[in-house]
């Protein structure tokens, strides 16, 4: 509310919908590794900080993923593998899951992986839920997770199943996807409610990643171009062409610069640091009626507005969701007309 405060009046700006579940929802699981002493710690830095805590036994993430966080943690410990000690040593252990619970690891190493790195992924492998293995080369200072190259697959296909609306999907450990399943449905359903209450028969849906929102208007009747930077955009473009959705493509290129069709609505969700100019300046120049925001971030959600408004948009509806129970972030949708 004071993020948005003079853009948007506070009796129009309703309580977050709550997530069906506080507990093991996250889909998503991401570990950084290191040592205290002899100690090993599975778990994340402490906000503002260099120090690590354990977070094994989190039930926050779904249990498949803490089950093999504990299991990775002890063959690392039984085998004395090095820690973030420089090149070849391991830096993080991220995991997600699809829709059937079975997860794609990803196991990230200083520089290239070491000889002992197929006999831990195979061994890790023997646990029911994990369905593929992937390595990250990653000697980044910047405390970046993912590393300069495509992460390559140990065991596998290196995705696992999910599915938007109607459409089966391939999750990789580098995709965007939302990390809650249960309320994800909630903020696309909203988004699709409008285009279809608007009659829109056209979108174009900017930072689309892995085909969500896309795929839901595409169920809804629209046609439907997204525009994805990152290989999600061709990993969406399989799916579309493998479920036979003709109303549903995909450009990969960056918001700000793609070329893109006429369009009635309008979806964009991007990054939390907002738009880049040039992707505003795509939003207006497309000269659709209707804009769908969705934003993790309400400062940059609010200096976008305030932007959008300079060029005749106004906010229709606005909407709360608690995407992350138990932490302070909510996602915020909201609607723009002309």
């Amino acid at each position: 509310v004071d993020a948005l405060e003079g853009l948007v009046e506070s009796k129009r700006i309703p309580s977050a919908k709550p997530a069906p579940s506080e507990l093991h929802y996250r889909n998503k699981g991401t570990y950084v590794l290191g040592r205290r002493e002899n100690d090993l710690i599975v778990g994340a830095r402490i906000p503002r900080s260099a120090e690590l805590i354990d977070t094994r036994g989190c039930k926050v993430v779904e249990r498949p993923i803490d089950e093999v966080a504990v299991r990775f943690a002890n063959l690392v410990q039984e085998r004395s593998l090095p820690v973030d000690q420089g090149p070849g040593s391991l830096r993080y252990l991220l995991m997600r899951s699809g829709a059937d619970g079975r997860l794609v690891v990803g196991i990230a190493t200083w520089g290239p992986a070491l000889d002992w790195m197929p006999a831990l992924a195979t061994t890790l492998a023997e646990h029911a839920a994990v369905a593929s293995i992937v390595h990250i080369a990653n000697d980044r200072t910047s405390g970046a997770v993912l590393g300069p190259q495509p992460p390559e697959s140990l065991i596998g296909p290196g995705t696992v199943g999910d599915r938007f609306g109607s459409v089966p999907v391939q999750i990789a450990i580098d995709s965007f996807v939302q990390v809650n399943r249960a309320q994800t449905a909630t903020l696309y359903g909203q988004v699709a409610a409008w285009a279809q209450g608007a009659g829109a028969t056209r979108a174009i849906d900017l930072y689309c990643g892995l085909g969500g929102i896309a795929f839901v208007l595409g169920d809804a009747g629209l046609d439907v171009t997204g525009v994805e930077r990152s290989a999600d955009a061709e990993r969406a473009q399989a799916a579309a062409t493998a479920a036979g959705k003709s109303n549903v493509s995909f450009i990969r290129g960056d918001a700000g610069i793609a070329a893109t069709p006429d369009a009635d609505f309008v979806v964009v969700n991007p990054p939390r640091k907002g738009l880049s100019a040039e992707a505003r300046a795509v939003v207006v120049n497309t000269a659709a009626p209707l804009l769908a925001y969705l934003s993790c971030g309400p400062e940059s959600l609010a200096t976008d507005l305030a932007e959008l408004s300079k060029s005749g948009f106004r906010v229709e509806a606005i909407e709360l969701v608690d995407l992350m129970p138990g932490t302070s972030q909510i996602e915020t949708v909201v609607l723009l007309g002309r």
